[in-house]
Formats: C-alpha cells, sequence, structure tokens
C-alpha cells in the first residue's frame, strides 16, 4: 500500500528557505515526501545544505508538479514570474500566504492550477514543527485541492478549507 500511496506524491519545489520554507521541507521529508528547496539568497543555501536538504536545480523546476512559494507575501507575483519560464507545464503554483488570494500569482500563472497553504502556527526557526496545528488551503481546482490536502496530512497538519472570498475575514 505504501508504493501506491507514494507513486501519487507529487515531486515538490520549495522556493525560499526561511523560516517557513525550511519547516516544510523539513517537515515533507521527515513523512518521505519527495521534496527539493530553491533558496533565493547565499545564506540560505548554506542553512539548507547544512540542514541536509536537497537543493533544486533547473531539472527539479521543470520535472516539479508542485511548487510552493514560501516567499514574502510581497514577492508573490514577482517570483512566481521569475519561475515561469522554468516550471513544466503542469506545475502547480502554491503560495504560503494568509492575506493573499490566488490572483496573486499574477497573470502569468493563470494557466496553472494555483493553490494556498497557509500553516496556522507561527514559526520562529526551520526547525519549528508543524504537526498538530491547522492550515488554511484554496485551489483553483479539485485536483490540487486533494493534493494541497494530502500534503496537509502529511505535515501533521489538519486542512481548513478556506475560499478567496472569505480569505480576507479568516485573516483579520
Amino acid at each position: 500500500m505504501k508504493r501506491a500511496a507514494r507513486a501519487r506524491t507529487p515531486k515538490t519545489v520549495i522556493v525560499g528557505y526561511g523560516r517557513l520554507g525550511g519547516a516544510l521541507a523539513s517537515g515533507l521529508e521527515r513523512a518521505r515526501w519527495p521534496v527539493k528547496v530553491l533558496p533565493r539568497s547565499d545564506a540560505s543555501v548554506r542553512r539548507a545544505v547544512k540542514a541536509g536538504h536537497a537543493l533544486a536545480d533547473l531539472d527539479a523546476l521543470r520535472s516539479a508538479q508542485l511548487c510552493i512559494l514560501a516567499v514574502p507575501d510581497s514577492t508573490v507575483a514577482t517570483v512566481a514570474a521569475q519561475l515561469e519560464e522554468d516550471l513544466g507545464p503542469k506545475a502547480a503554483l502554491v503560495h504560503c500566504a494568509g492575506a493573499l488570494d490566488l490572483e496573486a500569482f499574477g497573470r502569468g500563472a493563470s494557466r496553472r492550477a494555483r493553490g494556498s497553504l497557509h500553516p496556522l502556527v507561527a514559526v520562529s526557526d526551520p526547525r519549528d514543527p508543524l504537526a498538530g496545528h491547522s492550515a488554511a488551503v484554496a485551489a483553483s481546482s479539485a485536483e490540487l485541492l486533494r493534493t494541497l490536502k494530502q500534503l496537509a496530512g502529511a505535515l501533521a497538519l489538519t486542512p481548513l478549507e478556506v475560499s478567496d472570498g472569505h480569505r480576507a475575514a479568516y485573516h483579520a
């Protein structure tokens, strides 16, 4: 049974290796989820390597089925645009910003499945566990929503569906 479950687990790249990106990568690795990280600074690269995380390269971006942007809210659209040419055509984009809706990726991402996974926990260190908390999830497709719920489960997070229309109230 485990083999079948792993076959459906999407190849994932986490862009950004700050507190949340590190916590997501660590949790997913513990769950044996196929994940690589793409840090955005030299210091983040050093931290990711020291923590033993696999670094993403161009091939990893092209073969990723799920690309999680663990970046500051104000940079989601810019980072999505920078990645657009390097991602495979079927890769879904997911941000971790609680206050942003699915339009936050910008126009270039409109042809992709888009989602949001926002852990409802303060993360002060990349080694902080996410388990036992909840995560707000939203997606532009039923398939991606199922994947985000699967990802939340792998992290021992309880997924809570929050539609774009309710995002502002939920995040207040």
